[in-house]
């Protein structure tokens, strides 16, 4: 029988006859049901395989889909690319055990002939390339089976493609490491083991922050792309804390901790079959560093970069410092003097450093030498030792300075960068950075003046009756205050001797000045104390300080008394009446003329003059005193009243009738009991007229 269908069942049924010919009939005889035997043509085909697709779903498998034409078995097996695992056969591909079934229901995984039916290659190689190839065998009842032959197999290689099995591990840093490179940057430098994008993000040392989280760390938006181990280090240029030029930017000379995280750039690989060979697309499963891996160091010392092909434990890097290029700033808060031999300046700095200051009594250049100058021997010097106490106000005592000498105050200040970066910063600073020396005062300012004036009494002397000049000097500019009690009284209290109001001040020192003390009693012994206050701190030549002065204490007040007898009766004495008075007229022609006064007077030399209004004057010498002598008319003193007594002197009177008269003497011509060179007396135009009608007064 021909014309069957290979690997097919068939029931064979069969019909007999004998050779009868006509006229006589065949006899014929055909199978019972109990005859008719079933049998298979004979299988000589492979099975056809079809590849639909390959992918990689998971890292350790690549999963082949497949059809089949007629019930059997199914082989796929993947050889790592670049290797020498030969030429695949059906035993080296089979020999995987990796397996599916088509036309038998009972074993799994299963499916109907024509079906997709899907063969798993597991215990891969993760994030590796790999061959794969499938072969299949027929399931026939013959004896014998039909395999796929090489050739086939061969080809199926083609159709299934070339698969990477997924990458599911998260990136790891081999090399990390981060160094400020000016004074508002930091630049790190990375590389993972595999093509990765990493983010970074700044946070200040002294924040307190251990810990950044992963969507901090994106928001930063800080990130750059790397392609992998073998592939040159990318960099990252932190500038703020977030990628946002509204931001401030870093700050100089500051400590910053610096967390990275990445990802990979992981696809999944997918083929389907489209003869000749397999169009594979990709479609990305990136993978994810962790928070823990963030939040662990990762093994080295800033700036040091870290390599390690393993990977490294960890994305953060702590303490990495900012570069400090900029001489630190000076800011003056205020200067005093607190003592006599020294200036406190009280400043700010903005960065930690060293501030030094010192004081002249002129101005200077500032320059490089006035530095130097500054911070050599003696030095007079505050420091700033941590970020933390900038714009905060610390003191410099300038000392050995000269009481109550204006002095100009410079300071000077460097910054810590030298120790600060020799470890911190690449490559290493050879110096601090300097600030100029900057006037700290224009118009400079004095030291304290806490000593009291010396007095130094040169003379007293009394040139009147009712006062005591003294003369003295001041060892510095102030006021000096006299007063005198009587001699062997009490010596008068401080107060008491400024309460007395007689007073004097002295702008310059050792210069002779006078006090001079008033109300004192003439002719009298007194005991001088005097009383000196200085200016106090001085705040410019010949200004006032405005401010309390220092008092000489009690012991150096009884140092200056000093005895004075005032001076004796030097005034003139004093017309109290006068008889005839000033301008009466009717007086009679030979009057008595009398003037008293206010003290005892006594003859002196001269003349008393009697002058009429017209005509020769009447002179009567004053030795004629008390003598009872007409010369024309009587002269007497009694005590404090002199008289000249016309009545009693001839018969007739020398004084014109209807006639004004004037009587004078001259100084000396009447003294009191003083020395004749005080006390002088005089008299002028006392006026009179006598009566026309009658010869007397």
């Amino acid at each position: 029988m021909t014309g069957l269908d290979a690997k097919t069942l068939y029931d064979i049924w069969c019909y007999a006859e004998d050779d009868n010919v006509y006229p006589q009939i065949p006899n014929g005889q055909k199978f019972t049901a109990g005859d008719v035997v079933t049998l298979s043509t004979q299988d000589t085909t492979p099975p056809v395989l079809t590849i639909v697709s390959a992918e990689s779903p998971i890292s350790s498998d690549i999963r082949i889909k497949v059809r089949m034409d007629e019930p059997g078995t199914v082989y796929c097996n993947s050889f790592q690319a670049g290797t020498a695992y030969g030429t695949p056969t059906f035993a080296s591909v089979s020999g995987g055990g990796f397996q599916s079934y088509v036309g038998f229901p009972l074993l799994s995984p299963n499916s109907p002939i024509n079906t997709n039916v899907e063969v798993v290659v597991s215990g891969l190689n993760e994030f590796t390339l790999y061959d794969t190839y499938c072969a299949a065998v027929d399931a026939s009842t013959l004896p014998t089976v039909n395999e796929m032959v090489q050739a086939d197999i061969l080809n199926t290689f083609p159709a299934i493609g070339q698969l990477t099995t997924l990458d599911q591990s998260p990136p790891v840093f081999t090399e990390l490491g981060a160094k400020g490179t000016t004074e508002n940057n930091i630049q790190v430098t990375f590389k993972c083991n595999e093509a990765c994008r990493a983010y970074c993000r700044v946070t200040r040392s002294d924040s307190g922050e251990t810990s950044l989280s992963v969507n901090r760390i994106l928001k930063a938006d800080y990130y750059a792309d790397q392609s992998g181990n073998a592939m040159a280090s990318a960099t990252i240029d932190l500038a703020r804390l977030e990628n946002d030029v509204s931001l401030d930017l870093l700050d100089r000379g500051t400590l910053y901790d610096v967390f990275c995280w990445s990802r990979d750039e992981a696809v999944q690989y997918s083929c389907y079959a489209q003869a000749p060979s397999a169009s594979c697309t990709t479609y990305r499963r990136n993978n994810y560093q962790d928070q823990t891996y963030v939040d662990t160091a990762f093994g080295g010392t800033p700036p040091a970069t870290v390599t390690n092909g393993a990977g490294l434990p960890g994305g953060k890097i702590l303490h990495v410092r900012t570069p400090d290029t900029t001489a630190p700033s000076i800011t003056f808060v205020e200067a005093e003097s607190t003592e006599e031999s020294s200036i406190t300046v009280t400043l700010q700095l903005d960065e930690p450093g060293t501030a030094y200051c010192k004081a002249y009594t002129t101005t200077q250049t500032v320059d490089a030498a006035l530095y130097t100058a500054l911070t050599t021997a003696p030095v007079y010097k505050n420091t700033v030792t941590n970020w933390n106490n900038i714009y905060k106000n610390f003191d410099i005592k300038v000392s050995g300075l000269t009481m109550e000498t204006k002095y100009f105050v410079y300071c000077a200040a460097e910054d810590d960068e030298l120790v600060e970066g020799a470890t911190t910063i690449d490559p290493a600073p050879t110096s601090n950075n300097e600030a100029l020396p900057v006037l700290m005062e224009a118009s400079g300012r004095f030291t304290l003046d806490l000593t009291p004036p010396i007095i130094t009494v040169v003379s007293i002397a009394s040139n009147s009756e009712t006062t005591a000049t003294v003369t003295l000097q001041l060892d510095e500019p102030g006021t000096a205050w006299c007063t005198a009690v009587r001699d062997q009284f009490t010596p008068p209290s401080i107060n008491q001797i400024i309460a007395a109001s007689f007073s004097s001040t002295v702008l310059t020192a050792a210069t002779d000045f006078t006090v001079q003390v008033q109300n004192l009693i003439r002719d009298t012994e007194y005991d001088v104390y005097c009383h000196a206050r200085d200016r106090g701190t001085e705040t410019d030549v010949g200004l006032s300080a405005g401010n309390p002065g220092n008092d000489v204490d009690s012991a150096h007040v009884l140092t200056t008394k000093r005895d004075i007898h005032t001076m004796g009766d030097s005034t003139p004495p004093s017309v109290v009446s006068v008889s005839p008075a000033h301008q009466q007229s009717g007086v009679i022609s030979k009057p008595t003329f009398t003037i008293v006064f206010d003290e005892d007077i006594q003859a002196g030399s001269g003349n008393v003059v009697f002058t009429p209004q017209t005509g020769s004057p009447i002179s009567i010498d004053i030795t004629n005193v008390n003598s009872g002598t007409c010369a024309p008319a009587k002269l007497s003193i009694v005590l404090t009243t002199f008289t000249a007594d016309w009545s009693s002197c001839g018969a007739s009177s020398p004084l014109s009738t209807s006639m004004n008269w004037y009587v004078s003497f001259v100084a000396g011509v009447l003294t009191d009991s003083s020395s004749p060179a005080f006390g002088k007396l005089s008299c002028q135009h006392h006026k009179c007229q006598p009566k026309a009608t009658t010869p007397l007064l």
